[in-house]
């Protein structure tokens, strides 16, 4: 027989459910087996521990929930292979039952969220799984260890269509504990909990219900030296101290309540040891927990409705597996809810809040008394109208509503905030242990979500502080360097401008207008560039006419201090516009088949380049002579000018990017054919992501050739925004640029994607455009 069988397993729950609720021996969601019938050769000797927790309006009741775990159960002792195989087709099993279920809900409202915990004990180890964001603390003379993953925030099971499984393996020792919650308190840290090692169950559950300050709820289930029985304790309350007597607490029918509640109550039954239950003849032992008459004086006395709660159901009843249906079928049965026991006792609902009310009076009643005795006026002097006395008596339970809450919701929020910044804490813990750099980046970005919510409830320069470090590491992870973004211009462009390409140059910045078609020329200042629309080129500028400008490049001459710009409209007039010299006008030569409509026009190494949609091709002007025919840059490898929002150039080699976000990059040769790869894909560089293709939260929509001394190829994507180069010809990923969310210089906009980026490589600047605002940083 397995070493497993060596030990007993004392089961207690930490909130009021108690093993007597139940149908069945046990708590609410827990199923434990340790001795399965008809089970695979490959799980005989295996203890499993299931706990399930569901979420929602229309969860299960307790006896359709124990009998869905017994049909689990089923599941994983009937699955060959590896138990990590076994328990992910329990989750896999669990999660469609509950994806079907949810799928024939009426509302989102009434969908029900899974979150399970699976323990399978063979030999001396613990298998340990989990399902959605459910914590663990695994209690041995090493101290304590936190088992969760991050990575399942906000899952869960009943939601998508696959199932996340999470394990951990450890070994076991007689006197090893473990506790599972859904929502740890914010006081359990782990040094606290490594000194509850071998204590006892009652020590364990003394001293975890006096430091849960939030009153989380949970299971403790601690191994300790034995023949394989399972012991379920019964929750026995803690001694409080009486509250002093009063007059006012003595006359209260809340007294009555409470001699009631002493009459109904048990004694505390020892612990209940369950044997291997026999499902088809043996009835099932239910205990009731013993309830306290006794008060505490911060607390009021024992609620009735919590005491009528704690049904006495009937002897014999059993749950067996044929009562659930296919996990993949039909909803479970409907299970009649016993009737008896103390549920019967019938007491009015005024009578709970009557000793509140009674205690706060009688407390506060003779010092009121005296205060308003010296108040008061002489009745013989005056007497208060009675509207005013009508007035008093709306105005002053209002006032006290109002002060009660605002101290309410000022203590929620603290304890809310608390609750998401100690998960951060937890996070950035498990984050600063992992080696593997993509379980880093999940546990990071846990990190800033919970920060996020707990910012929703109020600020502190220990949460700015982690925050700054979580956005640190990641940056590190995904190569991105921050920048600090200043307007550009120290006059702005029309309000109506909508800036779709830049070129900078050492001294100067062009902005291509798509509104009015000019590409406006900008000059360095003492702080940014001032624009010189004297010296711009476009239509109407210096008496131009020709059509909206489409594309354009620069070119810088020798001896010049300023450049010359190049441009094209869509119908193949190309202008020359020198700084201080009147433009020429130049038109292109059109090729047999005839020239469409241009998009795009742009100047490499003296050659030109003319995107042509309508002919399906891009032109190539050798030595930009507008007077000679162009040649097509494809031969045979041709592919579609549909849909292209921009290109880009440098020396042989095209790049096309299209409006889904794909590249595709043709390479030009003279005697070979002309080679294209459609698509090109993006390579990342990044640590365990090295080849992958990289994938981006939205398509980029602008593609940038810079110039040496650093040649690269750059991508804008528009909505975060950011900035990412790549090298040219393989398309390594290599860095991305984003704002920095701490600048003190500027923020930028927020409601609308940038329209254009633009690198110098002379004096290592970055631009971006947003309509007809532009933004420029160093780079680092």
């Amino acid at each position: 027989m397995a070493m497993a069988l060596n030990f007993d397993m004392h089961i207690l729950s930490l909130s009021n459910q108690v093993a007597g609720e139940l149908a069945t021996p046990g708590i609410v969601g827990l199923y434990i087996e340790t001795k399965a019938r008809h089970a695979h050769r490959h799980r005989q000797d295996d203890w499993l521990i299931l706990q399930l927790s569901l979420i929602g309006n229309l969860t299960l009741s307790p006896e359709k929930q124990t009998q869905l775990l017994q049909r689990l159960s089923q599941v994983y002792y009937k699955t060959s292979g590896a138990v990590t195989g076994a328990l992910r087709v329990v989750s896999e099993s669990l999660n469609h039952f509950l994806l079907e279920r949810n799928g024939r809900a009426s509302g989102e409202e009434n969908r029900v969220i899974g979150y399970l915990n699976q323990l399978v004990i063979h030999a001396d180890r613990l298998t340990f799984a989990q399902s959605g964001l459910t914590h663990a603390y695994w209690i041995n003379k090493d101290g304590a260890t936190h088992l969760y993953d991050p990575d399942l925030a906000g899952g869960g099971l009943g939601i998508n269509k696959s199932a996340a499984v999470r394990y951990f393996q450890c070994p076991i020792n007689a006197g090893d504990s473990l506790i599972l919650t859904l929502q740890p308190s914010l006081s359990w840290d782990e040094l606290f909990l490594g000194s509850l090692y071998g204590q006892g169950p009652e020590s364990i559950r003394r001293k975890l219900i006096q430091n849960n300050i939030d009153k989380a709820e949970g299971i403790v289930i601690q191994l300790q030296s034995g023949t394989g029985k399972t012991i379920y304790l019964p929750v026995k309350p803690l001694a409080k101290p009486n509250l002093p007597e009063t007059s006012e607490l003595k006359e209260t029918t809340a007294a009555d309540t409470v001699s009631q509640v002493g009459e109904l109550a048990e004694p505390t039954p020892q612990p209940q040891i369950v044997q291997e239950p026999k499902k088809e003849t043996e009835g099932i032992e239910v205990a009731i927990s013993e309830m306290s008459t006794e008060t505490e004086q911060t607390f009021p006395p024992v609620a009735v409705s919590e005491v009528a709660s704690t049904a006495i159901p009937p002897k014999g009843v059993t749950a067996g597996a044929d009562n659930l249906s296919s996990l993949t079928g039909k909803e479970l049965p409907s299970i009649h809810q016993p009737e008896q026991g103390l549920s019967s006792v019938d007491v009015p609902k005024k009578s709970i809040a009557q000793p509140k009310r009674a205690a706060f009076w009688g407390a506060i009643s003779p010092t009121l008394h005296k205060g308003i005795e010296k108040i008061k006026p002489l009745e013989n002097i005056f007497q208060i109208p009675t509207s005013i006395m009508a007035i008093i008596a709306i105005l002053v339970p209002l006032i006290v509503v109002a002060i009660t809450s605002a101290i309410y919701l000022r203590q929620g929020r603290v304890s809310e905030f608390a609750g998401y910044y100690a998960l951060a804490q937890q996070s950035s813990a498990y984050a600063q242990g992992q080696s593997d750099p993509l379980t880093q980046r999940t546990a990071w970005i846990a990190v800033l979500k919970y920060l996020d919510q707990a910012e929703q409830y109020g600020q502190s320069p220990a949460a700015q502080t982690l925050r700054a470090k979580a956005q640190t590491a990641l940056d590190q992870l995904d190569f991105i360097q921050r920048l600090d973004f200043m307007p550009a211009l120290s006059e702005g462009l029309a309000s109506d401008a909508q800036i779709v390409k830049m070129i900078a140059t050492e001294n100067e910045l062009f902005l291509l207008d798509a509104t009015s078609g000019v590409v406006w020329r900008a000059e360095t200042a003492s702080r940014g560039y001032v624009l010189h629309p004297e010296t711009s080129c476009g239509p109407g500028i210096n008496g131009l006419a020709m059509g909206k400008l489409i594309g354009f490049s620069v070119e810088k001459r020798v001896n010049e201090v300023y450049s010359v710009i190049r441009a094209a409209d869509a119908k193949g007039n190309v202008v020359t516009c020198p700084a201080n010299q009147n433009p020429h006008l130049d038109k292109l030569t059109p090729p047999d088949n005839g020239l469409g409509s241009l998009t795009g026009f742009l100047v490499e190494r003296g050659n030109f380049y003319g995107l042509d949609p309508q002919k399906n091709a891009v032109w190539i002007y050798w030595g930009g002579k507008t007077n000679q025919k162009p040649e097509l840059f494809f031969s045979q490898d041709i592919p579609p000018m549909k849909n292209i929002l921009d290109f880009a150039v440098s020396q042989d080699d095209l790049y096309l990017l299209y409006q889904d976000g794909h590249l595709v990059q043709c390479a030009y040769n003279a005697v070979t054919p002309t080679r294209c790869n459609d698509p090109q894909p993006y390579k990342d560089s990044r640590p365990g992501r090295v080849n992958q293709v990289l994938k981006t939260e939205t398509p980029f929509n602008r593609v940038f050739a810079s110039q040496p001394p650093d040649p690269a190829l750059y991508f804008l994507e528009p909505n975060t925004p950011a900035i990412y180069q790549f090298s040219l010809r393989s398309l390594a990923f290599h860095v991305q640029y984003r704002q920095n969310p701490l600048s003190t210089y500027t923020t930028l906009p927020r409601a609308k994607p940038a329209s254009a980026i633009a690198i110098s490589t002379d004096h290592r600047l970055a631009f971006l455009a947003y309509g007809n605002q532009i933004y420029y940083a160093s780079l680092p």
